[in-house]
C-alpha cells in the first residue's frame, strides 16, 4: 500500500526525486477493470476523448499510433501527449499516455508533469513511458 493519495488502481508509482512546491513530475502504471472486451486500440482513443472533456484548457499536442507489446504480440495502440489544468487554478500540466489492454483490464501508463518542466525531466518521462510494455 501508497502512504500517499495514490489511488488504489495505481499499480506503482515514480516521482521525481527534485520536488516541487507545486507539483511533481510522475510516471505511474494504473490497471483498470473494463466491463466488457475492448482492443487496446479503442480504449486508448476513449482516453484521449475523456480526458479532453475533464481538462480545463485541454490542448491536443500529439498523438501516435503505434504498437505496444501486451504478451510478447504488437498491438495497435496510441501514445498521447496532451495538456490541461485538472481545476481552474491549478497549474498548466502536460500528460502522457500509452495504454496496452489485456483480457478484463486496461492498463495505463501516465506521465505527468509542469508544463514548464526541465527538459532533461520531460525526456526521462517520455523514455519510461514509450518502454511501457503488458506481461
Amino acid at each position: 500500500d501508497f502512504t500517499s493519495d495514490i489511488p488504489a488502481n495505481t499499480l506503482i508509482a515514480f516521482r521525481n526525486n527534485i520536488k516541487d512546491p507545486n507539483f511533481t513530475a510522475t510516471v505511474v502504471i494504473i490497471k483498470n477493470s473494463l466491463a466488457k472486451e475492448v482492443s487496446t486500440l479503442d480504449y486508448a482513443k476513449a482516453l484521449k476523448q475523456k480526458l479532453s472533456l475533464e481538462l480545463i484548457d485541454f490542448k491536443e499536442l500529439a498523438a501516435e499510433q503505434m504498437a505496444v507489446k501486451i504478451g510478447g504480440i504488437d498491438n495497435e495502440t496510441l501514445i498521447t501527449l496532451v495538456e490541461g489544468r485538472d481545476r481552474a487554478q491549478g497549474d498548466l500540466k502536460r500528460y502522457y499516455h500509452r495504454v496496452g489492454v489485456k483480457g478484463s483490464a486496461a492498463y495505463i501508463a501516465v506521465g505527468s508533469y509542469l508544463a514548464n518542466e526541465k527538459t532533461d525531466v520531460v525526456e526521462t518521462i517520455d523514455r519510461m513511458v514509450k518502454s511501457f510494455e503488458v506481461k
